[in-house]
């Protein structure tokens, strides 16, 4: 059983990381942006609607000890983070993408730098995640899964303090 629950949940990582990319829409239902540009309340939205458990996710990594039977809970939230960042970065790509369905145009200036920091930090993590999934972490923690799980952890926390800094525009994690 315990081995079928790590199958699933090796499965559930390696979906979360590798899936994704922005949608678009063509012809008569393809958004417009509109002549006064994106607003910061609509790209806070954005990351309001997108899976906030970055924050749990980030603090139960930092809680675990990846050993013995504790590796199956630090899997768990290794995914959830990994869900987390993907539909992060999903939004914030597809809110700048012409022809996307969820196009919002450029953000403000007034958040245009937080947006980079978010969506960086976000791209980064799915990539640490997608090293520790590839390295068989998920399912042993041996030695050299260690410096990958303190990665994921150092950039689980990194996107939890990007997604603090939205809390101004009404974001809360």
């Amino acid at each position: 059983m315990r081995r079928l629950l790590m199958a699933v949940l090796a499965v559930s990582l390696l979906i979360a990381v590798g899936c994704g990319g922005t949608s678009s829409t063509t012809g008569s239902t393809a958004s417009t942006k509109s002549t006064r540009g994106a607003s910061v309340q609509q790209y806070a939205s954005l990351i309001s609607q997108s899976d906030m458990s970055v924050a749990p996710a980030a603090r139960a990594t930092l809680q675990c000890s990846p050993q013995g039977d504790e590796i199956f809970h630090c899997s768990q939230a290794v995914v959830t983070a990994a869900t987390a960042a993907r539909s992060i970065t999903d939004a914030l790509t597809s809110a700048g993408s012409e022809g996307s369905s969820t196009y919002l145009g450029p953000p403000p200036q007034e958040i245009q730098a937080l947006v980079q920091q978010t969506q960086s930090d976000a791209r980064k993590l799915l990539s640490a995640i997608g090293d520790y999934s590839r390295g068989g972490c998920v399912k042993t923690f041996a030695t050299a899964c260690q410096e990958a799980y303190q990665q994921v952890t150092l950039l689980a926390g990194m996107l939890n303090k990007d997604i603090d800094g939205w809390s101004p525009y009404g974001v809360t994690s």
